[in-house]
């Protein structure tokens, strides 16, 4: 919609170590500045900001966001594995935000002795009640899989996706910067969010 405000949904902060530096207090206030109703926190595996980010936001009198980047692997919970994939869940209400919490908890308390926080998909199962997904940054499952030239892999898991959130609470995630990766899958996830629109009307249409 034309002169819509422009809100942040992926964003990492100070609780994101060693991968972002945006403090919390920043972050709100800039939002504030720039007219935005509402900014995401969505932080590497975990909520550890989760209130300070509230205070931030009370602060500036904007509306909090509250979400996770989680870590997905195509393994059981509690087996080893070399690689996992980037999720982004974001609370649209208080049973989200709960689901979010047992989620990124799980993922730290049942990950290999050692091994990084990471979920399942069978986690998300029967947890995804007041959450969005989106599909995430290169290292997202479906982005990943168009970077690799494996589309029906990307609309396989985009598919799962829709099957454990339904296509009302999923969406493609676009970034487009002067990467070469980025200019390569962004029209091929244009594509892929049609789809994904078209099942949501179909979802939405009255029986």
């Amino acid at each position: 919609m034309s002169g819509a405000p422009f809100v942040h949904l992926h964003v990492h902060t100070q609780y994101s170590i060693a991968d972002a530096s945006t403090r919390v207090d920043e972050l709100a206030k800039v939002a504030a500045e720039s007219g935005a109703p509402a900014v995401a926190m969505t932080d590497h595996d975990n909520l550890y900001g989760a209130v300070h980010f509230a205070q931030a936001t009370k602060k500036y009198g904007i509306k909090p966001i509250f979400g996770a980047a989680v870590s997905i692997a195509n393994r059981p919970m509690g087996e080893h594995v070399l690689r996992t994939h980037q999720l982004n869940l974001l609370a649209t209400d208080s049973d989200g935000y709960r689901n979010l919490l047992e989620i990124v908890s799980r993922g730290h308390l049942e990950a290999p002795p050692g091994g990084a926080p990471r979920i399942s998909h069978e986690l998300l199962q029967g947890r995804t009640k007041g959450l969005i997904a989106l599909t995430g940054n290169l290292a997202g499952e479906v982005p990943n899989a168009l970077l690799r030239g494996q589309r029906r892999e990307a609309e396989r898991h985009l598919r799962r996706y829709v099957e454990l959130f339904g296509a009302e609470n999923v969406a493609v995630e676009v970034q487009l910067t002067d990467l070469r990766e980025h200019r390569l899958v962004a029209p091929q996830l244009v594509e892929l969010a049609e789809v994904v629109e078209l099942q949501r009307e179909l979802e939405l249409e009255p029986r």
